[in-house]
């Protein structure tokens, strides 16, 4: 649950776009402590097998960074409001 930044190479006839290059955007620290990287994993497998055909939704970008700038300020609860924001952005809540 990085924030990736790349570069496409130009499209050429009907082939696939490829990555020219990808660096990230700022390392975070959260993956040290073992319970921010127990939430990680908990919310990682979440978003795997709830969002695997999702489009581009900036909404739900913006979540996940609000997300980890919680985890970031050691607040444990975090996914538990991330869930429910995610479950209301999916149509689950009102």
């Amino acid at each position: 649950m990085s924030k990736l930044s790349f570069s496409l190479n130009p499209l050429k006839g009907n082939g696939i776009q490829t990555i020219s290059k990808f660096e990230m955007m700022k390392s975070n620290d959260i993956y040290t402590d073992i319970r921010c990287n127990t939430v990680v994993f908990f919310i990682s497998d979440f978003l795997n097998q709830n969002l695997r055909h999702e489009n581009k939704n900036h909404t739900l970008f913006f979540c996940l960074e609000e997300f980890i700038d919680e985890l970031q300020n050691r607040n444990y609860q975090s996914h538990l409001i991330f869930l429910m924001k995610i479950l209301k952005i999916q149509g689950w809540l009102r």
